[in-house]
């Protein structure tokens, strides 16, 4: 990567140098020219005010000097007042602009960024590969890939637990007293049993489930659900888990989410025959009374 200093500003001959220079360096390292792409920046535009955007147009040519040399825009980059220099936020840009460029020449795709914490499931379906996601291997031999979209879990053969292989997400953040629904696709090579949690992400690494919960999956494709309310303190770092390390039928997932929902709603249907209007109950504070002392309460006794 080079960038373009101002005391040769007009100099014509300044893409020729420059590819003196390249070769040289192609030469003294052994390097493939196709392979080796030299990346070049531009000084601060004569319209942002730059003393020397003139250069710009000789920077321009470069390509054409050095066919695998590639330029980088200085538009709309502003000086720190002396007509040369960029601002420090200038020059950030200026640098992701170089990362940018480099990385569409090499047919690199930028990394994506995990947000974290995060209130939901990152790339559920899979449409980033397999960013968010890891797959645990503690005991057994399993591999996992992206297919069609689908997470496929290629299991050669099981561990002692079901946690032995398993396919996590960490960085969600569950608040304390929410409830939320879990949500999934799967269908397996052959019928099998998957294990759903949701837990810490450390040690001691505990379930924020009232009890274990499993799934019958079979080589039909289905969405399966679990409702659950989180009546721990809230976690900035949970993580969802799907176990499978005691059974070697190979598993696809897709189309993950959590989701806040509701509290459920009770109903309570009385009937009225059933019932002496004069039963004693306890109330919230412990106070033995009559339902003729609570009208909400005789309300639903009357309907």
């Amino acid at each position: 990567m080079l960038h373009q200093g101002e005391s040769n500003t007009g100099d014509q001959q300044w893409p020729q140098k420059v590819k003196e220079i390249y070769d040289d360096l192609i030469n003294d390292l052994d390097l493939d020219p196709a392979q080796t792409p030299l990346v070049a920046g531009e000084v601060v535009t004569s319209a942002m005010g730059g003393a020397c955007g003139s250069m710009n147009g000789i920077i321009a040519r470069l390509p054409s000097v050095i066919p695998n040399s590639h330029v980088v825009s200085a538009q709309d980059l502003e000086h720190k007042g002396d007509g040369l220099h960029f601002t420090s936020a200038a020059y950030r840009e200026l640098g992701k602009r170089y990362a940018q460029k480099m990385l569409s020449v090499v047919n690199l795709e930028p990394p994506i960024i995990v947000p974290t914490p995060r209130d939901s499931v990152f790339n559920g379906d899979f449409s980033q590969k397999s960013a968010g996601w890891t797959l645990n291997v503690w005991g057994g031999e399993a591999h996992g890939l992206v297919k069609n979209e689908e997470y496929f879990v290629d299991i050669q053969s099981s561990g002692e637990q079901n946690y032995h292989i398993q396919l996590i997400q960490n960085g969600i953040r569950l608040s304390q007293h929410q409830y939320y629904e879990v949500s999934f696709d799967a269908y397996a090579t052959q019928s099998r049993s998957l294990e759903l949690n949701i837990e810490q992400d450390d040690s001691p690494w505990q379930s924020y489930f009232d009890s274990p919960v499993f799934f019958d999956i079979d080589n039909t494709i289905k969405n399966y659900q679990h409702r659950f309310s989180m009546e721990h303190k809230t976690d900035e770092n949970s993580r969802l888990s799907f176990n499978m390390g005691l059974d070697t039928p190979g598993i696809y997932i897709d189309n993950v989410k959590i989701i806040a929902i509701e509290a459920p709603t009770i109903l309570i249907k009385a009937p009225v025959k059933s019932y002496n209007l004069e039963k004693l109950f306890v109330n919230p504070k412990g106070v033995i009374s009559t339902t003729n002392d609570h009208p909400f309460l005789q309300q639903l006794i009357n309907k």
